[in-house]
């Protein structure tokens, strides 16, 4: 079987549904962020998270200037939120907190690590903070290059 071509792969890789964040770095003067759809918890004791970024992107490029970050899970009304930070990267004022408003989970990070993975920077982080949304709606989901929702259903009342 021939290696998959970076096309065959993006196709492929559609296919596993993920829930969506954005990733925001502190930098000196500004506080760039990215949309990103994979952070994996890592380990609960030490609490740690892992999280690919590409090495193009902008904070790629200074990834190993960050000492601190933070993610922001995002809910279904958010998919603004999403594009905005998803092309080059979104901005928010040195005076922005790094934590977005409404998120359904936010965490504040440190950096651990970070290996090298091909065209992406493996990025593990120090979970240093953890906070849950009160009223939690349902998550922002990228599956086959559109945005989803959930709904919730039962497995004891299927037929």
């Amino acid at each position: 079987m021939p290696i998959p071509t970076p096309e065959q792969m993006r196709r492929g890789f559609a296919a596993l549904p993920n829930g969506v964040c954005v990733l925001q770095v502190e930098l000196p003067d500004c506080r760039p962020g990215m949309t990103v759809s994979t952070v994996v918890p890592l380990s609960l004791k030490p609490p740690l998270l892992l999280t690919c970024i590409r090495k193009a992107s902008f904070i790629g490029l200074h990834l190993l200037e960050v000492e601190r970050f933070s993610i922001s899970a995002l809910d279904e009304s958010q998919a603004g939120v999403s594009d905005y930070f998803a092309g080059s990267a979104g901005v928010a004022d040195s005076a922005s907190p790094t934590l977005l408003a409404g998120a359904g989970l936010q965490l504040s990070c440190t950096r651990h690590t970070v290996y090298d993975g091909g065209d992406h920077w493996i990025l593990v982080g120090d979970i240093v903070s953890l906070s849950v949304g009160v009223n939690i709606a349902p998550p922002l989901i990228h599956y086959q290059g559109r945005y989803w929702s959930t709904a919730p259903f039962s497995l004891e009342n299927r037929s």
